[in-house]
């Protein structure tokens, strides 16, 4: 099987969990960073608002920079061992997104050679990266 980034999420509020595709799998855990554009004080309407992937992913890295980064990193480390990575978050929406997509551009850039499929979102879940329609 070739490597894989694949986006689940671990689940809560009543959304059920998309676990892993394979077992064995290297799990990266997105819940280690908070999500800057949570607003759970806004009215219903600004709750439902949703932001392009490269939005987030700019706001995770401004607000958390390394930590962001370093889990980005494991993605990569994991793609180039040839594993499947599933990158995952409370909802599979902001951040787990934001970090495959990431990780997806530093592998095109830095290591174009390496073949690998993703990120693809697991059932359930609305892509919002781009390129990406699930």
């Amino acid at each position: 099987m070739p490597a894989r980034i694949e986006v689940g999420r671990k689940g809560c509020r009543g959304a059920y969990r998309t676990p892993p595709s394979v077992q064995g799998c290297l799990v990266v855990d997105c819940t280690v960073i908070s999500d800057p554009l949570h607003r759970p004080n806004k009215s219903k309407s600004e709750k439902k608002k949703f932001f392009p992937v490269p939005v987030v992913a700019e706001k995770l890295e401004s607000v958390h920079g390394s930590k962001f980064l370093d889990l980005v990193d494991k993605v990569v480390q994991g793609v180039l061992e040839d594993k499947v990575v599933h990158v995952q978050c409370m909802m599979g929406q902001n951040r787990s997104q934001a970090v495959a997509w990431r990780a997806a551009e530093k592998l095109r850039v830095d290591h174009p050679e390496i073949p690998f499929e993703g990120p693809v979102c697991l059932p359930g879940l609305v892509s919002r990266i781009p390129g990406v329609n699930v």
